[in-house]
């Protein structure tokens, strides 16, 4: 086990992260130092306001952390390229898009929404409103029985 520690000071959307670094190399996990958790978006990771800051204690010793501290622990050493690699990957992370499953929660929220709505109004649906709404029911029913399928 080889820990990487990097410096990142963005917002960024974690569980995207980890999917985008885990495809280029052979990480193992992410201990989040110098980061809090967005109060506008639980998905984001923001660096902590204060320039440190106490994150626990390990053998007695206390352990600080600087604002933006990234600690990434891989099954080896990295070589050179893959440390810039590893760079490349952190600084063009865009915490703004979403992984394949948080996309498929999103659509999730929205057809909750609607069938609420659709629901409330059924009396007043046509026929192809009804079909609408029993196939996105219908639909949504199989995703989450498949959890992270797309149907």
């Amino acid at each position: 086990m080889a820990d990487v520690d990097k410096n990142v000071i963005k917002t960024i959307n974690s569980s995207l992260l980890q999917v985008e670094i885990s495809a280029a190399l052979p990480m193992t996990g992410i201990s989040w130092r110098g980061f809090i958790r967005s109060e506008t978006n639980q998905r984001w990771m923001e660096p902590f306001p204060e320039a440190s800051r106490r994150v626990g204690r390990s053998n007695g010793v206390e352990d600080f952390a600087n604002r933006g501290d990234l600690r990434l622990r891989f099954d080896r050493d990295l070589t050179g390229p893959e440390d810039t690699q590893l760079d490349g990957i952190l600084t063009a992370h865009d915490h703004t898009q979403l992984t394949q499953r948080q996309q498929r929660q999103e659509q999730d929220n929205t057809d909750t929404d609607i069938l609420k709505t659709r629901l409330s109004e059924w009396d007043t649906l046509n026929n192809n409103q009804r079909w609408n709404v029993v196939r996105r029911m219908l639909r949504m029913i199989i995703r989450l029985q498949r959890r992270d399928e797309d149907v």
